[in-house]
C-alpha cells in the first residue's frame, strides 16, 4: 500500500519512494487579479476537516490564515480540486496532484512539509513472493516519478 507520512509507522515495512512536496493551488481565474509574489495568508482556503488537522499543511493553514477566510472544509480529495477549479480559494495539494491537474495552478514554489511516500506492508506478508513482486514493481515505477513528487515537471 501506499502511504504518505513523515515516518512510517513500526508495523509496517517497505520502501521509501520520494519525498512528497507541496504547493498551494487554485484556479486561474482565483488567481488572475493577484500580484506576484502571492502572499497565500491573503488567500481564501479550501481545506481538509478537522479530522486532518495533524497533517503539516493544515497546521500551516491554522498558522498563518485566518478562519474567515477559509471558504469550505472537505473530505475528498475529488471535492476538494472541484471546489479549487471552480474559483473557491486556494488549497494544498501534493504536486504530483495539482499539477495533474489543468483546471489548476500553482499560488507559490512547492513546500517541503516533510511528508514522503512510502510503499508499505505488513510485515507478516514481506516474505510472500507476490507481494515482493508487486512491491518492487510499484517501487521501481514510482521511483521513476521522483521528479513529480517534488514539483519538478
Amino acid at each position: 500500500m501506499g502511504r504518505l507520512a513523515s515516518d512510517p509507522p513500526a508495523r509496517l515495512v517497505g520502501r521509501h519512494i520520494a519525498p512528497a512536496w507541496a504547493a498551494a493551488y487554485a484556479s486561474e481565474d482565483y488567481l488572475h487579479c493577484r500580484k506576484a509574489p502571492i502572499d497565500l495568508g491573503a488567500l481564501d482556503w479550501v481545506r481538509w476537516d478537522e479530522s486532518w488537522g495533524q497533517i503539516p499543511p493544515e497546521q500551516w493553514i491554522d498558522a498563518n490564515v485566518p478562519r474567515e477566510q477559509v471558504r469550505a472544509r472537505i473530505n475528498s480529495t475529488d471535492v476538494h480540486r472541484d471546489l479549487l477549479a471552480a474559483g473557491l480559494g486556494a488549497g494544498f495539494l501534493l504536486c504530483h496532484c495539482g499539477d495533474a491537474d489543468p483546471r489548476l495552478r500553482r499560488a507559490a514554489p512547492p513546500i517541503d512539509f516533510g511528508l514522503s511516500l512510502w510503499l508499505l506492508t505488513h510485515d507478516d506478508l514481506k516474505r510472500s513472493a507476490r507481494v515482493r513482486a508487486l512491491t518492487r514493481f510499484l517501487g521501481d515505477a514510482l521511483a521513476k516519478e521522483r521528479c513529480r513528487f517534488l514539483g519538478r515537471n
